[in-house]
């Protein structure tokens, strides 16, 4: 289990295709500090093992074997030697939860549409090819950034304002929900500070590519819930006795 608050950015250091899977190799600092063998890893939010780590160049790395289910259901099967993921080690169960209850459990793939900063009229969209001119930039003056980002379909239920998602492992609040359309898919915003645009791959994630989706665990059980007693019906439902030392609540 996750909070999706990301510890540091790690690397990519090579892409070992396997039969029917690949061992990705992940240059790393933190998340190795106190590494067994199995011990758990969220990159880009979904949940891997590590198989082995060892010195690499003047840091270290780990490796993870990634299974072929895992690489159809998730954007890790486009990553290549080079490119930055995020990483977060499992959460204690004495520490503070400082995102929401992740379970690195990837639902679903969902692409950039458009980002626009919150400082000034630059933005990059996914309708037309941006300019230069239009291309977010980063700088001391941008505060936030507003980052819209397409719904695989059947994904959208899950979703609701200031409701919580998971974007390649990182724990964000959901700022708008909007729904399909005859020409474009269902899609939400969030909103990321400095710290996110900095501290992980969020920042650098242009229009048109694929990241990571994890909805909140618990609106999936609800629904299952609901589901139930729509299919039973209400009353084989018993409402719960609590008892309070000599008062009975119902």
């Amino acid at each position: 289990m996750f909070t999706g608050i990301v510890e540091e950015l790690g690397v990519v250091a090579a892409v070992q295709p396997r039969p029917a899977a690949a061992r990705l190799i992940i240059d790393a600092t933190k998340v190795l500090e106190d590494v067994s063998e199995g011990a758990s890893i969220a990159v880009n939010g979904v949940c891997l093992t590590v198989t082995s780590w060892f010195p690499r160049g003047d840091g270290q790395a780990f490796a993870a074997d990634v299974m072929q289910e895992t690489l159809d259901r998730s954007a890790l099967g486009g990553l290549s030697a080079g490119d930055r993921v995020n990483l977060e080690r499992p959460v204690r169960l004495a520490d503070r939860l400082g995102g929401h209850l992740v379970q690195g459990h990837v639902d679903g793939v969902g692409a950039v549409l458009e980002r626009r900063s919150s400082t000034s009229a630059t933005s990059a969209t996914a309708s037309g090819d941006a300019t230069e001119h239009d291309r977010v930039t980063f700088g001391p003056d941008t505060q936030w950034e507003i980052v819209r980002i397409g719904l695989p379909p059947g994904l959208e239920r899950y979703l609701v304002e200031k409701g919580s998602v998971t974007v390649d492992g990182v724990s964000l609040t959901v700022v708008e929900v909007v729904a399909a359309s005859a020409s474009t898919p269902a899609s939400f915003t969030v909103s990321l500070i400095p710290t996110t645009l900095q501290a992980t791959t969020l920042g650098r994630r242009a229009v048109g590519e694929r990241v990571n989706l994890e909805v909140d665990v618990l609106a999936k059980y609800v629904e299952k819930l609901v589901a139930a007693a729509d299919t039973t019906g209400a009353g084989s439902f018993t409402t719960p006795i609590i008892h309070s030392g000599s008062r009975q609540l119902s």
